[in-house]
């Protein structure tokens, strides 16, 4: 990598961190119940290796009765044994796992693309990213289930280029975002297959590491199966939409059909994504 490549890499990682850590414990203001919570479960699990509920080092946290996924507050722990539980140590790791992601987004980049300039381009946008910008500054699941998908697709295209160990590491990579968020596990599974089929020859010529991090896999598929809370049914029952709501829909009025009903509210819900009034003057409640 040419030198001027890794200076503008270094102020765009730097803009990032500044953007991501500057009054990290004011901006927004107050911790949101979900990272109070988390970050609660973080000290309880640091100090006593237990969660709130007094389970011992649980896969999924009881938390509202919603069962939080593991990753960010795992992580979270040591820096909260480190220096202490607040508001800036609370949201500390979705900031370094931000800005861990521009390095990673712009290795990533540059294998994909074979290009410095479109690498570059691709850290600056999601270090200047709204969006990105806005998880990163609080103790989001969703922050750290993009950080490991990115890394795990990272490590797996570093192996294919000779460091066949890193297959393991993308596989656990993938397996911890999973464990991350939700739409991980719509996301993932299908993303692994496809990189399996496609690359299945080069993957075997990886040899022994190739079938150990298929055993990776196999332990999370395990996890999963024997863990059914982490699949989310929790959160889906309480943000399901009741049948008196979907029956007060143009659609169900029309065919009597809570099928129809529900997707005519998932579309108006799509599109309320994109409204100024959403994007630019209110935002979510």
């Amino acid at each position: 990598m040419k030198k001027e490549i890794k200076i503008f890499l270094f102020l765009i990682v730097l803009m990032a961190a500044f953007l991501r850590l500057y009054r990290l414990d004011q901006v927004p203001p107050s911790l949101n119940w979900d990272e109070a919570d988390a970050g609660y479960n973080a000290y309880t699990i640091v100090n006593w290796g237990k969660d709130e509920w007094g389970e011992f080092l649980p896969l999924v946290f009881t938390s509202f009765k919603d069962d939080k996924h593991p990753t960010h507050i795992y992580l979270t722990a040591p820096i909260v044994k480190l220096f202490g539980l607040s508001d800036f140590t609370t949201r500390l790791s979705g900031a370094i796992i931000g800005i861990l992601s521009v390095v990673v987004i712009f290795y990533l980049a540059r294998i994909l693309f074979k290009g410095d300039l479109v690498a570059l381009l691709s850290a600056l946008f999601l270090a200047v990213s709204p969006y990105h910008l806005h998880f990163s500054r609080g103790l989001w699941e969703i922050n750290f289930a993009l950080f490991f998908f990115m890394l795990g697709l990272l490590m797996f295209y570093l192996a294919l280029q000779g460091k066949g160990w890193l297959i393991n590491i993308s596989f656990l990579s993938f397996g911890i975002s999973i464990l991350s968020y939700h739409s991980s596990k719509i996301i993932i599974p299908p993303i692994v297959f496809a990189l399996l089929v496609f690359y299945i020859k080069d993957l075997v010529k990886l040899s022994v590491n190739f079938y150990f991090s298929i055993l990776i896999l196999l332990i999370f598929a395990v996890i999963l199966i024997s863990n059914p809370r982490l699949l989310g049914m929790a959160r889906v029952q309480q943000t399901g939409f009741a049948p008196d709501i979907i029956e007060k829909t143009q659609t169900f009025q029309k065919t009597r059909n809570h099928t129809l009903g529900l997707l005519e509210i998932t579309f108006n819900q799509y599109l309320t994504h994109f409204t100024p009034q959403y994007l630019f003057i209110s935002g979510d409640q």
